[in-house]
């Protein structure tokens, strides 16, 4: 796996409605945890022209078990901590994975 398709944690992105992470390529996946600790986890697909084989086995075998331990950890922490909805969405730029983790403020 080379360096350029590894999945990195480029830092957290806090917005509430009406502001966004900036991403520029393919969400590729989405985890969301509500205040009533409902999680739920999507998967999009990629048009395989801008998809990869080591970017599916970097996605199987390094981002899908990131986006457990992140729901985990959120699932982890007492309901003060969780008191407003939280989502993690990764980006495929094309060359690697960015990971942006959000607060959705006014929602549930």
């Amino acid at each position: 796996m080379g360096a350029e398709s590894e999945a990195e944690w480029p830092g957290a992105h806090l917005y509430g409605v009406t502001r966004h992470p900036r991403i520029s390529g393919w969400v590729v996946a989405e985890a969301h945890l509500n205040r009533d600790l409902a999680p739920k986890v999507f998967v999009h697909s990629v048009p395989s022209t801008e998809w990869t084989t080591d970017a599916s086995k970097t996605f199987v075998d390094g981002v899908l078990p990131k986006v457990s331990e992140w729901l985990i950890e959120e699932l982890a922490k007492t309901e003060i901590e969780l008191s407003e909805p939280v989502q993690l969405v990764v980006e495929w730029t094309g060359g690697r994975f960015l990971f942006h983790k959000a607060v959705m403020r006014g929602r549930s």
